[in-house]
């Protein structure tokens, strides 16, 4: 028995392109604006709470009573203080509840709490590599 062309064991696959939207090695990152400064802020998707540097924060605004619990991503819970402060993002003030931490890898990290998080990130072209026949094979939409 035979088998048909796109499928036969002798043809060695050829590399076409396509484009995506996520590049996982690139910081999302976009400025805002706390008390008149002007910081660097880490859009993560990820994380469902916005969490500010202490340095960041007035220690008047700081409620100890008022945590709030973070499962970080090794599944460690950590209770942190929170503060209402205002925030400038993309030229919008918001009244933001924050939790406010020690230490951070950027001053701010915006959660998902932030009204139109997703749109602040900027779409990042990728290169992706498929051969023909699987491409024939997913249909006329890839």
């Amino acid at each position: 028995m035979g088998h048909i062309k796109p499928k036969c064991p002798n043809r060695k696959p050829k590399a076409i392109e396509g484009t995506g939207e996520l590049d996982s090695q690139q910081e999302s990152l976009v400025e805002v604006v706390i008390r008149g400064r002007r910081l660097k802020a880490l859009i993560d998707t990820g994380s469902s709470q916005t969490l500010v540097g202490a340095r960041w924060v007035p220690k008047d605004t700081v409620q100890t009573e008022l945590p709030v619990q973070i499962r970080c991503v090794h599944g460690d819970v950590r209770s942190y203080p929170t503060a209402d402060i205002y925030m400038q993002i993309a030229g919008q003030e918001y009244l933001v509840t924050v939790g406010v931490a020690e230490h951070l890898p950027h001053p701010v990290v915006l959660g998902r709490d932030i009204p139109g998080l997703v749109h602040l990130m900027d779409p990042v072209e990728c290169n992706m590599v498929g051969t023909r026949a699987k491409v024939k094979e997913a249909g006329p939409d890839v």
